[in-house]
C-alpha cells in the first residue's frame, strides 16, 4: 500500500514537471515564430499593422512581393532578396527597418538587369572602367596604402595619418593599419558625376619621408560614351607625381603613396626669408643676410622699408629656405598668401612650380585653376631637397635653397591706403626647433595717378560801340567771383571777349599725359575758331589736344587758354558757368585717376546798371568760404587714398 502511494506521488510530480516544460517550450516556440515571420517569411496575420516589401526593376517591373505583420510600436527588419540576372539599382531604402505603425508601410528594393561589363583601361593620366547601363550602380571601396620602397622591396607602413576631402568637405581622417591600409569608405557610383578628392598626408611613423608631393587630387568621373554606348567611370590624376600609384577595378580603387628612408636627421632649424627681387626687371637690392650674435644666436636680416611700385608692374619675389643648423636637413613646401593688390602671373614660366588654392566657406583650402579666386600658392619644389648644414666657425653665410614667384600689381582691389602686405611660410615644419623664423613678409606701396585741372579768368575784353578795354584778372584771383556791370543804355552794343585760363597739374606720384581737354560752352557764349587755333568744335563742346605730347612729371604744370565771345542783350545777361575737364589721359602704368579734380568750372556775372561800364572782382564772403571748404575736403580726400609719401 505504501509502495502504491509512493508511485502515485512520483507520477503526479513527473506529470506536473512535464506540463510546465511543455508549456514553456510552446511559449518560446510561439514567440520565435512571431519574430521569424516578420522577416520576409511570408504573410502571417497575427498583428494589426503590416509592412509590404516590393522588389521592382528600374522600369518598375515587379520581381516579387512580401508582407510582414506586427503590432504597432514593434520593431521590424527587411532585407534585399537575390534575383538571378539582376543587380542592385539604387541605394538601400531608408525604411528598410523600423517600427510598425497604424498604417501600411511600403519598402521598395530596386534592381537592374545584370549586363555589367568591366575592362581596365590606362591612359596617360587616367584609369577607367566601363559600365554598360545608364543607371547601373557600382560601389567602389576607396583605400589608401602607405608603403616604403627600399632595395629589399616594398613594405607597408602603419600609423601613416591622412586627411581625405571630398571637394571642400573632410570625409576621412585616420591612420593606416598594420597592413599599411586606410579604408576611406564606399563610393556609390550612379548617374553622371564629377567629384574631386583631395588627399594629404599628415604624418608618417618612423624614419621615413614623403615621396609624393602633398596634397594631391584624384577626380572621379562617370559620363556616357556615345561611341561605345556605355558609361565610363574614370579616375583622373597627375601621373607625373612621383611616388603615387592608383589602381581601379569594378569593386575598389587603391591609392598607393610611396615613401623613402630618411637619410638625414629629422630635426632641423630652417629659416625663411621672403623679399622682392626686382620690379619690372630692375633690381630691388633687398638680398637678406645672416647675423651671428656674440651668444651664437643666428638672425636673418633684410631691408624692411616699404617698396614703391606702380599698377601693372611685374613684382618678382624670391623665397630662401636657410638651414641654420650644423647638420644636413631637408627642405619643406612653401605657402604664399596672395594679397589684395597683387595678381598671380600664371603665364610666367617662373610660376610653373606653384599650385593655386582658394579658401572655402569652411576655411579649407582647395585647389583652383582660376587666378581671380586664388588666395594662396603652394610649391613643393623645395620639399625633401637636401640643404647642407651651417658651420658657424668657418662660414659667414648659411646654406639655402630658393624659389621664385612673380605677381602683377593690380590696383583695382586695393584699399584706400594703397598698401600691400604679402607673406610666405614653411608648410608642415613640425620638427623645427625654432619656428620664429618660419614666416616672413614683404610690404609694397602702389603709387597713385592724379591730374588736376584749374579754370580761371585770364582777362576780359569789353567792346562798347567799337571801343575796347581789357581787364586782366589772372590765376591768383581764380577763387574770386568775376562781375561785369553794364549800363542799360549800352547793353545791346556791348560784346565781351573772355579769355579763360586752364592749368593742368600733376599732383599724383606717376608721370602722365593730358591727351585731351574738353570745354563745355555755356548757352549765350560762342566759339570763334579763328581766335583759337589749337581748339576744334565737336557737337556742343570744344576740344584741344595741344598737351598730348606733354608728359607731366609729379609736381609739373602746363597752362593753356581758350577765348569765348559773349554778345550781350537783355535775355543773355546773368551768370555764365563754363566747365572744363581732362577728358582723356595716359600713363605708362594704365593707372586710373584717383579723384575727380580733373574737372573744374569758372563763372562770370553780367549785371545792368546806370552809368558807365565797370569791371569789378567781387569777393563774396559766403562763396569764398564755400570754395575754401570744398578745396580742403578735396585735399583731405587725396590724403585718404595715400597721396603722401609713406
Amino acid at each position: 500500500m505504501k509502495k502504491n502511494k509512493k508511485s502515485i506521488a512520483i507520477m503526479i510530480i513527473v506529470s506536473i514537471f512535464s506540463f510546465v516544460l511543455f508549456f514553456t517550450l510552446a511559449l518560446v516556440t510561439t514567440e520565435f515564430y512571431k519574430v521569424s515571420t516578420r522577416k520576409n517569411a511570408g504573410p502571417v496575420n497575427n498583428g494589426n499593422s503590416k509592412v509590404k516589401i516590393e522588389y521592382v526593376t528600374n522600369a518598375n517591373e515587379t520581381l516579387g512581393e512580401d508582407t510582414i505583420y506586427g503590432n504597432t510600436g514593434e520593431w521590424y527588419e527587411t532585407s534585399r532578396k537575390h534575383f538571378e540576372n539582376y543587380d542592385r539599382y539604387d541605394d538601400e531604402p531608408l525604411n528598410k527597418k523600423g517600427f510598425f505603425t497604424d498604417g501600411e508601410i511600403v519598402v521598395v528594393y530596386k534592381y537592374i538587369k545584370s549586363d555589367y561589363v568591366s575592362s581596365k583601361v590606362k591612359n596617360d593620366n587616367e584609369v577607367s572602367i566601363d559600365i554598360a547601363n545608364q543607371k547601373n550602380i557600382r560601389e567602389l571601396d576607396m583605400k589608401i596604402k602607405s608603403v616604403v620602397t627600399t632595395d629589399e622591396g616594398v613594405t607597408p607602413l602603419k600609423n601613416t595619418e591622412f586627411i581625405v576631402k571630398k571637394e571642400s568637405d573632410i570625409i576621412k581622417t585616420g591612420k593606416t593599419d598594420n597592413n599599411g591600409e586606410l579604408y576611406v569608405g564606399t563610393i556609390t557610383v550612379k548617374d553622371e558625376i564629377e567629384t574631386t578628392y583631395l588627399i594629404e598626408e599628415q604624418s608618417v611613423e618612423g624614419d621615413y619621408i614623403k615621396e609624393v608631393n602633398q596634397p594631391f587630387s584624384v577626380k572621379l568621373i562617370k559620363k556616357w560614351n556615345d561611341q561605345n554606348s556605355k558609361y565610363d567611370v574614370s579616375l583622373q590624376y597627375d601621373k607625373n607625381i612621383k611616388g603615387l600609384d592608383i589602381s581601379l577595378d569594378d569593386s575598389e580603387m587603391v591609392i598607393t603613396v610611396n615613401h623613402k628612408k630618411n637619410e638625414v636627421i629629422s630635426t632641423t632649424d630652417l629659416g625663411l626669408q621672403y623679399f622682392v627681387k626686382s620690379i619690372d626687371s630692375v633690381d630691388a637690392n633687398r638680398n637678406p643676410h645672416i647675423n651671428i650674435e656674440e651668444n651664437g644666436n643666428i638672425s636673418l636680416l633684410k631691408e624692411t622699408e616699404t617698396l614703391k611700385c606702380e599698377n601693372n608692374q611685374k613684382i618678382l619675389c624670391e623665397i630662401r629656405l636657410y638651414n641654420l643648423d650644423n647638420t644636413d636637413t631637408l627642405g619643406k613646401s612653401i605657402k604664399v598668401k596672395i594679397p589684395n593688390g597683387l595678381k598671380f602671373n600664371k603665364d610666367d614660366s617662373v610660376n610653373s612650380i606653384w599650385k593655386m588654392y582658394k579658401n572655402t566657406e569652411s576655411g579649407v583650402l582647395v585647389e583652383t585653376e582660376n587666378c581671380d579666386e586664388a588666395n594662396y600658392l603652394i610649391s613643393d619644389k623645395l620639399s625633401q631637397v637636401k640643404i647642407n648644414g651651417f658651420d658657424k666657425t668657418s662660414s659667414k653665410d648659411a646654406n639655402y635653397k630658393s624659389v621664385e614667384v612673380s605677381f602683377i600689381v593690380n590696383e583695382g582691389n586695393l584699399g584706400t591706403e594703397r598698401n600691400i602686405n604679402t607673406t610666405a611660410e614653411i608648410v608642415d615644419n613640425v620638427n623645427d626647433v625654432n619656428k620664429n623664423n618660419d614666416k616672413d613678409e614683404e610690404n609694397l606701396y602702389v603709387k597713385y595717378f592724379d591730374l588736376q585741372i584749374e579754370k580761371y579768368i585770364e582777362s576780359i575784353e569789353v567792346n562798347v560801340d567799337g571801343e575796347s578795354k581789357t581787364q586782366n584778372i589772372g590765376f591768383d584771383k581764380k577763387n574770386q567771383i568775376t562781375k561785369i556791370d553794364v549800363p542799360s543804355s549800352k547793353l545791346d552794343k556791348t560784346k565781351l571777349n573772355i579769355t579763360y585760363g586752364i592749368k593742368v597739374t600733376n599732383i599724383g606720384e606717376i608721370a602722365g599725359i593730358p591727351l585731351e581737354i574738353t570745354d563745355y560752352i555755356p548757352d549765350g557764349l560762342t566759339f570763334d575758331s579763328s581766335k583759337n587755333e589749337n581748339w576744334y568744335k565737336e557737337n556742343d563742346c570744344i576740344k584741344t589736344t595741344i598737351l598730348n605730347n606733354k608728359k607731366l612729371q609729379p609736381g609739373e604744370s602746363e597752362t593753356i587758354t581758350v577765348i569765348l565771345d559773349w554778345n550781350l542783350n537783355k535775355s543773355s545777361i546773368g551768370e555764365k558757368i563754363n566747365n572744363a575737364e581732362i577728358s582723356l589721359y595716359y600713363n605708362d602704368s594704365n593707372s586710373k585717376d584717383v579723384t575727380d579734380d580733373n574737372k573744374d568750372s569758372k563763372s562770370v556775372i553780367v549785371t545792368v546798371k546806370t552809368g558807365a561800364v565797370t569791371y569789378t572782382i567781387t569777393i563774396l564772403t559766403v562763396l569764398c568760404v564755400a570754395t575754401i571748404v570744398t578745396y580742403t575736403i578735396k585735399k583731405n580726400r587725396k590724403g585718404g587714398v595715400g597721396k603722401h609719401d609713406k
